[in-house]
C-alpha cells in the first residue's frame, strides 16, 4: 500500500501505531486510502501500554489539510493519553529509506493481502460509532450532511453578537472593581471625602446582579438568545441535523453560543455552568407543569457539583466548547467548519442524547 503524503510527511491512517504501541481508530472509515480510513485530529487510540489510557489525537507538527473541516492527522501528531505531553506520537512512515517523525523506528512493511487489518480493530472502529462491524455495509444514504448549516447561522450570531449592546452593558457593569474604586476615593483630596464612605462592595454587588438580570433577559427560554424557535423556523422544523452515520440536536447550537458570548461579557466559566443549571431547574419545572405525566421535571446528574449538576450533561458540553472557542477567537472570525470540528471532537458517548443514529442506519440495524 502507498500511503499518500504531504511535504513528505505520511498521512495517518486506521490501524497505524503511536511511538508507545497504542492502536489508532478512525472516525471515518468510508474514507480510505489503500482500504485504510484516514486519521483525523480528534480520533482515538486503544488503550496505551504504558500508561494504560486510552489516547486522542491532539496536534500535528504543522499545518495540515482538513477533510470534512477536520485536520488530517500526520505521522508525528501528537497523542494525549496518560504519558507525559509530547511523549507519545502517530508513527505514519511513508514507503522508501525515510523514517517515521514520531520515532526514527525502523519502517513497518506495509500490510498486504497476506496481511489483513487486524478485525479487533475494525470492530473498534463500528463500536466508536455504536454501530456493529459488519452491518451498515451496504446501507445506502443518499440524505446529504446538514451540520455544517447550523453551525454557519450560529457562527455569524456569535461573530455579529460579540459587538451587541447588551454585551458592552454587561462589560461595563462586570468591570467594576471595588478594590481599585476605593483606591482612586482614598486619593482625592481630604475635602472630597467628607460626608459617607460609600460601600464599594455593596455597589459592585448591586451591579453584578444587574449584569445577571441583563444576561437573564437575553438568553431565557424563548428570549432573543435562545436559538432554538429561530433553528426550527429555519430549518422546516428539524431539529436534528445529520452527519456521517449519525444526527446531531439543535440544542446544542445555543449553548455553544451561551459559552461564547457569556465569557466575552465577562462572566466566570463558573458562573456560566451554574447559571446554565439553575435556568434549566425553571424550564424543567414549567415544562413539567404543562405536560405533568410527560415530562420528568428537573433531573440531577451524579457526580456534578454546584447548581450545574441541574444541567442536561450534552449542554455543559456546549457551553464549554463555547468557552474554549473564545479562548481561541476572541475577536470573532468563527465559521461554520471551527464549531464543526469541536463538535465532532467530542466522543459520541459523551453527547448523549444529543446524537442518534441517522435513520437511514437504524433502519439496516434495527435501532429504535
Amino acid at each position: 500500500m502507498v500511503r499518500s503524503t504531504a511535504q513528505g510527511i505520511g498521512k495517518g491512517l486506521d490501524g497505524d501505531k503511536t511511538t508507545t504501541g497504542a492502536v489508532c481508530i478512525t472516525s471515518l472509515p468510508e474514507a480510505t486510502n489503500g482500504g485504510r480510513g484516514i486519521l483525523r485530529l480528534g480520533d482515538v487510540t486503544t488503550p496505551c501500554p504504558k500508561c494504560g489510557k486510552a489516547g486522542e489525537i491532539v496536534g500535528n507538527l504543522m499545518p495540515t489539510m482538513k477533510y470534512n473541516g477536520i485536520p488530517v492527522a500526520m505521522d508525528g501528531a501528537e497523542i494525549l493519553c496518560g504519558c507525559p505531553p509530547g511523549s507519545n506520537r502517530l508513527e505514519a512512515p511513508v514507503e522508501g529509506p525515510q523514517v517515521s517523525r514520531a520515532m526514527a523506528a525502523p519502517i513497518r512493511p506495509p500490510a498486504t493481502n497476506a496481511q489483513p487489518a487486524n478485525p479487533w480493530v475494525s470492530d473498534k472502529i463500528a463500536a466508536s460509532f455504536n454501530l456493529p462491524g459488519s452491518e451498515t455495509q451496504g446501507v445506502v444514504c443518499n440524505h446529504p450532511d446538514q451540520l455544517h448549516e447550523p453551525a454557519r447561522y450560529i457562527a455569524e450570531e456569535m461573530n455579529r453578537n460579540l459587538s451587541h449592546p447588551v454585551v458592552s452593558k454587561i462589560k461595563t457593569l462586570l468591570s467594576y472593581d471595588p478594590i481599585e474604586e476605593q483606591r482612586q476615593w482614598l486619593a482625592q483630596p481630604w475635602y472630597s471625602k467628607i460626608g459617607r464612605v460609600p460601600d464599594f462592595h455593596g455597589i459592585a454587588l448591586g451591579k453584578q446582579a444587574a449584569a445577571a438580570v441583563l444576561w437573564a433577559k437575553m438568553v431565557g427560554q424563548d428570549q432573543e438568545w435562545d436559538h432554538k424557535p429561530k433553528l426550527i423556523i429555519r430549518f422546516n422544523g428539524a431539529a436534528w441535523h445529520k452527519y456521517g452515520r449519525h444526527t446531531y440536536f439543535y440544542d446544542i447550537w445555543s449553548n455553544v453560543h451561551y459559552g461564547y458570548i457569556g465569557v466575552a461579557c465577562g462572566f466566570s466559566e463558573d458562573w456560566l455552568f451554574d447559571g446554565a443549571g439553575l435556568e434549566q431547574i425553571g424550564s424543567d419545572s414549567v415544562r413539567k407543569i404543562k405536560k405533568w405525566r410527560e415530562r420528568p421535571g428537573p433531573r440531577r446528574s451524579e457526580g456534578v457539583e454546584g447548581w450545574r449538576a441541574w444541567d442536561d450533561p450534552p449542554d455543559r458540553i456546549s457551553i464549554a466548547i463555547g468557552i474554549k472557542l473564545y479562548r481561541r477567537y476572541s475577536t470573532g472570525g468563527l465559521t461554520s467548519p471551527i464549531l464543526v470540528e469541536e463538535v465532532l471532537a467530542v466522543p459520541l458517548a459523551d453527547w448523549g442524547s444529543a446524537v442518534e443514529v441517522h435513520d437511514c442506519y437504524k433502519t439496516k440495524l434495527a435501532v429504535t
